[in-house]
């Protein structure tokens, strides 16, 4: 049982720390809509976005099914796993203020996004750490923002950020990191 707290317990350090670095990177500066910089998107953000509609659908299926072990399990490797160890350290080097525009832009529209439907995905299993992160996200510009994290609309898994060759690229380049 105590090692089920002390998991809990770094699951949610490791979520405050991402979102807390993230925010940081991001910066409070208005983002563009996903849809405005999708031309700009790179293979890691093409990636992430078709990994979390992945998550979305796990998510979504494991709690219709009242599987709510596996939904917390699936949503503790998508977020520490691949949003963490991967896409955060890949663009670090995008968020700088020194890199170039368009990908900064870019990179910004896609952390938010994933930020805020992951917020919304792990809300049920770590209601105060993701209200809280969510209530200091960046809002895309033009998009309406909802009240409360708690009332926003659960994330519809749609398949418009599947990416399959992205899937395909990125997991050829993480294989060859490792």
């Amino acid at each position: 049982v105590e090692a089920a707290f002390a998991n809990g317990r770094n699951f949610a350090n490791k979520i405050w720390n991402a979102g807390r670095f993230a925010l940081l990177s991001v910066g409070d500066a208005p983002v563009k809509q996903l849809s405005e910089v999708e031309p700009d998107l790179a293979l890691e953000d093409r990636w992430i976005l078709s990994r979390l509609r992945d998550a979305s659908q796990n998510a979504t299926r494991g709690l219709e099914r009242y599987r709510l072990h596996d939904v917390a399990e699936s949503l503790y490797h998508f977020f520490w796993g691949e949003v963490c160890d991967w896409y955060l350290e890949w663009v670090k080097a995008r968020l700088a203020d020194d890199g170039d525009a368009s990908s900064r832009e870019a990179a910004r529209s896609t952390l938010v996004t994933v930020l805020d439907e992951s917020f919304r995905l792990l809300h049920p299993i770590m209601p105060f750490v993701t209200a809280e992160l969510w209530s200091r996200l960046p809002w895309p510009e033009g998009k309406e923002r909802p009240e409360d994290l708690i009332i926003a609309s659960w994330p519809d898994g749609a398949d418009r950020y599947e990416d399959e060759d992205a899937e395909r690229d990125f997991a050829a380049l993480r294989e060859l990191i490792v």
